[in-house]
């Protein structure tokens, strides 16, 4: 079902405009644009401190992000989304809560490398990313080969990526270089989440 274009779009997106951080596109052409164009980011000036940088693709409307950040104001958040009506929804929720440790692209996933240096991100969270479950959309799923070299070359030595898949209440989890997703106990948490656990979807 096609979605309406918010009201004032622009203008909202603007009065957001100190969470967003990229948007669009360079070019057209995707992996053009993946393989040529860089504006990386650092974070310690962006942030204005050294925390760690966690990052979560196809963020949707912001529940899990406002949360988790909010629990963890020692861990700076970036949030991906590439529907604009969709960020707009997550970047009001999160100024409303005035948290400080979050920022977003408006951008493809396709072109993650194109702003985020390698291996500056120490944990990937994938929350209920749309299923696309016809075989002929496999390449355009969030967690298909491609886009798991992407956030190989993204993550830390040693780090995790995170999956909650539609219809399993099971997070999934996955190091680079290691064959298939481990799984974890249902709901459960990363040990590692200070003040993290008991976090909704979004």
């Amino acid at each position: 079902m096609r979605m309406h274009r918010k009201r004032n779009l622009e203008g909202r997106l603007a009065a957001c405009s100190d969470l967003l951080i990229a948007r669009g596109r360079p070019c057209l052409n995707l992996k053009r644009a993946a393989e040529e164009y860089r504006a990386l980011f650092d974070f310690a000036e962006l942030f204005q401190n050294d925390h760690p940088v966690h990052l979560e693709i196809g963020c949707g409307y912001g529940g899990f992000l406002a949360e988790i950040a909010k629990r963890n104001p020692d861990i700076n958040f970036l949030a991906v989304e590439v529907c604009s009506n969709v960020i707009l929804a997550a970047m009001e929720r999160v100024k409303e809560a005035g948290l400080k440790n979050v920022r977003f692209l408006n951008i493809p996933a396709e072109i993650l490398s194109c702003y985020l240096p390698e291996k500056s991100i120490g944990r990937i969270y994938l929350n209920f990313s749309t299923p696309l479950p016809r075989s002929g959309y496999a390449n355009q799923r969030l967690t298909a080969p491609r886009f798991l070299e992407i956030y190989k070359k993204l993550l830390q030595t040693g780090s995790w990526r995170w999956c909650r898949p539609w219809g399993t209440g099971t997070w999934l989890r996955r190091t680079p270089g290691c064959p298939g997703w481990a799984g974890a106990s249902s709901w459960a948490r990363p040990s590692s989440w200070a003040r993290g656990s008991g976090t909704g979807g979004s």
